[in-house]
């Protein structure tokens, strides 16, 4: 029964996807909007988020995992691995509604798509749906142990449902008693040489 936050393009108010990803400068503030939306609500004990988003960059996935550690949250990645036709097909399912892809947008997602790797730490655990194999018995294996990781039951799955743990380089250490008068007369001396 825990509380659950879809976090995507439409949440964030990105527009239609064809804006949110039509030049670098847009895909660059979609990415931007969506990585604030989850650290925003993302925290230890907090909602299940879910980013239901392209995350085709693993710089950007990089950028989502470092998010989830600051917070001391589990994370996950979930990869539907589909072939390009597959994902026209779907697309072009989709041309009358407000969310298709435009065709060159489409390709060139598709070009530049780089794929998780379960040995990187921000693409682990992987969890990968194959729609043109997968039978729906496994598709529901997949999704259990998907539940199961978020839930943190670790005996139930092969991945380790450990939260993540912040970098001690990343968090926002106060100056010791010790240091303080040398880092205050330093920084003092600094502001007066430059005068």
């Amino acid at each position: 029964n825990a509380e659950i936050v879809v976090v995507d393009e439409k949440s964030i108010n990105a527009g239609k996807r064809n804006q949110a990803y039509e030049n670098a400068t847009h895909e660059k503030m979609t990415r931007g909007g969506l990585r604030s939306a989850c650290d925003r609500v993302l925290h230890r004990n907090g909602p299940c988020v879910i980013l239901d988003s392209l995350n085709a960059i693993k710089g950007f996935r990089y950028e989502l995992w470092c998010v989830a550690r600051a917070a001391s949250a589990r994370y996950t990645v979930v990869h539907v691995d589909a072939s390009d036709d597959d994902i026209k097909v779907w697309n072009s399912a989709r041309s009358g509604e407000k969310d298709a892809y435009s065709e060159a947008i489409l390709q060139d997602l598709c070009f530049r798509f780089e794929h998780p790797v379960a040995s990187n730490r921000w693409d682990s655990p992987l969890f990968t749906f194959r729609p043109a194999t997968d039978s729906p018995a496994h598709e529901a294996d997949i999704l259990d142990a998907i539940c199961a990781h978020v839930r943190g039951d670790a005996s139930a799955i092969r991945h380790s449902a450990r939260a993540l743990t912040p970098n001690k380089a990343t968090q926002n250490a106060p100056l010791s008693d010790t240091n303080l008068r040398h880092e205050m007369d330093r920084a003092t001396q600094e502001i007066v040489d430059g005068i």
